[in-house]
């Protein structure tokens, strides 16, 4: 019973207690100015005798990964929303009386 109490507990923290806004914010933003600043440096780097698909292909890699882990914050975030794989259904822990 004491398990079933902290599960429960964890449960309501994990929903009422969500990432703050501006760390959201933070990444989004960071999403979008990131490969303006990255991708100069990188073609400043490899030289301009390189090949130019190497520095297209390193920032979208990376832009690829930023997103990606935006994306499962995002999923983390909301484990009630039954939209994920992963979601947490609370139709499963109800009692019939």
């Amino acid at each position: 019973m004491k398990d079933t109490h902290e599960s429960i507990e964890n449960l309501h923290a994990i929903h009422i207690h969500r990432t703050p806004i501006s760390l959201m914010a933070y990444c989004e933003i960071f999403i979008y100015i990131f490969p303006l600043i990255y991708a100069p440096t990188i073609i400043f780097n490899l030289g301009l005798n390189d090949a130019d698909w190497v520095a297209y292909f390193i920032v979208l890699i990376t832009q690829f990964v930023l997103i990606s882990l935006y994306n499962i914050q995002n999923q983390l975030e909301y484990p009630f929303d039954n939209i994920g794989v992963d979601d947490i259904d609370l139709n499963n822990f109800k009692l019939g009386r």
